[in-house]
């Protein structure tokens, strides 16, 4: 298994999950905490405890959230020589406000310093980067990034793009999503990026042959508590339930994780079932946890868990 590279976000979460129901415009009993996380970041993480050989392309500010952030991966294996440590920014911070349920209600992220991922950055990397089996990119990214990605690396290696949210999923509309061999976006961002309402099994569908039809090669549509869909070039799809989940702690990094088990498995060259099946457990793990990658999570832990459930 060769080296993979995530092109992404970094940065401190801090959540808040209230102890009864929330009620808005008040104040909310409740546990605050904060964690290590960032879509670029937490993909790089997951991959690292799945004993993948990844490094991160990120940035930082001089602070003491970024030098953080950074010592963590260190200690995985992970290859952080191109995190860029920018002086006079602060490092990304995302605010979470959960339900009691572990539901999220109200996030704000402020990710500005991200904009600093761009062409002039990355044009010197591009060699390096293509030499990789893998390239994972988020939608942090500008739409500007993300063209020059898709228009000069995405044709030499194979790339996976997490779309993290509807409004930065819509940077991938108007045919860039086709520069992109693997997609994963769960149903509001399939919308934004193809326009097509993904309320329906059928609009799903839809949707996932939309951006086949802009050229990607693999889709991936997640449906939260309703399991995920894929669908290839080649002919494969079908619908995959979610996995087994007692309780529900937290949903943040949950996306991420299964991001991450979905690249890995495309990594493996796994039949898409199996590796949709791998994906939806190791984000059921993650949701059980209160951190967004949890210290113990292993690939021995979601082969368990993916094989022994019931489908």
């Amino acid at each position: 298994m060769g080296k993979v590279y995530i092109i992404g976000g970094m940065a401190m979460d801090v959540e808040g999950r209230s102890y009864e129901r929330l009620v808005k415009e008040d104040s909310n009993p409740g546990v605050v905490h904060t964690s290590h996380g960032g879509v670029g970041r937490n993909i790089t993480e997951n991959l690292a405890h799945l004993g993948v050989d990844v490094g991160l392309v990120s940035v930082i500010g001089n602070d003491d959230s970024g030098r953080t952030l950074t010592r963590k991966l260190i200690t995985l294996g992970v290859d952080v020589d191109n995190v860029v440590v920018l002086t006079g920014e602060k490092t990304a911070m995302y605010l979470s406000l959960l339900d009691a349920d572990g539901t999220l209600k109200d996030a704000i992220a402020s990710m500005d310093i991200l904009s600093k991922i761009d062409i002039s950055m990355l044009r010197p990397l591009l060699p390096k980067l293509m030499k990789a089996d893998i390239v994972g990119l988020d939608t942090n990214l500008s739409p500007e990034t993300l063209e020059f990605l898709g228009s000069e690396l995405a044709p030499h290696v194979t790339t996976f793009v997490d779309a993290v949210s509807a409004p930065k999923a819509a940077k991938l509309r108007g045919g860039l999503v086709g520069k992109f061999a693997i997609i994963k976006a769960n149903r509001a961002e399939a919308e934004a990026i193809t326009g097509i309402d993904t309320s329906t099994e059928d609009g799903i569908r839809a949707a996932a042959e939309n951006m086949l039809e802009a050229g990607s090669k693999n889709i991936v549509i997640t449906m939260d508590s309703d399991g995920a869909y894929f669908k290839s070039a080649s002919g494969s799809e079908g619908f995959v339930p979610p996995g087994a989940v007692s309780k529900v702690v937290s949903i943040t990094g949950a996306g991420d994780a299964f991001s991450a088990m979905a690249l890995y498995g495309y990594m493996q060259k796994w039949p898409p079932e199996k590796t949709m099946r791998y994906a939806t457990a190791m984000s059921s793990l993650v949701v059980q946890s209160p951190v967004p990658v949890p210290d113990d999570l292993s690939l021995e832990k979601v082969r368990m868990l993916a094989e022994h459930a019931q489908w």
